[in-house]
Formats: structure tokens, sequence, C-alpha cells
């Protein structure tokens, strides 16, 4: 199976050093008879970009809009992330501040710009959103629709009504 993503990434130009930003569902993505691991599919992922490449998972819980305490190194609603963030958290992989829309990343910094948001916001220049758009990142969607989170920083850029600036 991971040879198949293999010759899938290969086809969707994907390249040693690039930036993806991964959406999954995993248990809809993956048949569990088929072996393959959170852990398997960051290991191939790893291995396919390289050192020089970065992965960002979103790690959002949305628990700080509940008003629950948001701590990115010890988060109390760690199975809300799902199981391929929750394998990156296990890693160790850097978290970013934002206490809404937080992302997972193998490497704090790409190409020389530190991921991690400028300013306590979700959207808009300086935000993680613009920065991994401006930094030509990929995405890839694991059992998951084509429209990820990532259309939020579009909405947000393009002022329609219904997407506004949370206060944090």
């Amino acid at each position: 199976m991971l040879e198949k993503l293999n010759l899938a990434l290969e086809h969707l130009g994907v390249r040693r050093g690039a930036g993806l930003l991964v959406h999954s569902s995993f248990a809809l993505a993956f048949d569990s008879e088929l072996g393959v691991t959170p852990g398997k599919l960051l290991d191939c992922l790893e291995e396919f970009i390289g050192s020089e490449g970065v992965i960002v998972l979103p790690s959002f819980t949305y628990s700080f809009a509940r008003g629950e305490v948001f701590d990115k190194s010890n988060s109390a609603r760690l199975d809300q992330m799902g199981a391929l963030s929750t394998e990156a958290f296990a890693r160790g992989y850097f978290r970013t501040e934002d206490p809404i829309f937080s992302f997972l990343a193998s490497e704090r910094t790409f190409s020389g710009v530190d991921l991690e948001p400028e300013f306590q916001r979700s959207f808009g220049a300086g935000s993680t959103f613009r920065k991994l758009i401006d930094l030509n990142f990929l995405v890839l969607n694991f059992g998951m629709h084509s429209a990820t989170t990532l259309i939020h920083e579009f909405e947000f850029e393009s002022k329609v009504p219904y997407r506004f600036e949370k206060n944090l």
C-alpha cells in the first residue's frame, strides 16, 4: 500500500524538499487490514520529502473556543486531533501557538520562514495559514473532502461576511 502512495506522490509532482499540508480522516482513507498505521504513513511521507521538506498537520481541538485552557505542549483534547496528528504530536512535532487553529510541523521553519503565527490571529497576514500559502505548500487530503480548512484563509482574505476574526 505504501508503495502505491510513493507512486501517487511522484505522479502528483511531490518532490524532495516539498512543504506538505496533510489533512486526513485516517479511518476513512486506510483499511486497517492493509497494515497502514499513522506511524507508517508519516514515515513514508517524511522519507519521501527528505530532511529538507516539512510536513504540517492540523491540530485543531477547538478547546479554547469552549473556554478550556490551551496548552500547546499538553492539550487536553488530543483525542480530537485525529490519528495522524496524534502520531505527529507523539513524535515531538512542533506545535504552533494559535489556540483555535494550531498546527503541528515536522520543523518549525521552512525555507527560512518561521511557521509560528506572528500575531494572535488565525487568518490574514502573518498567520500560519497565510505562510503556508505563500510558501506554496502542497495540500494532501487522505479520506477528506478537497475543501479543507485552508479555504477559511481565502474566505477571510475575501472578506466574506460569515468569516470573522475571533478575539483570542
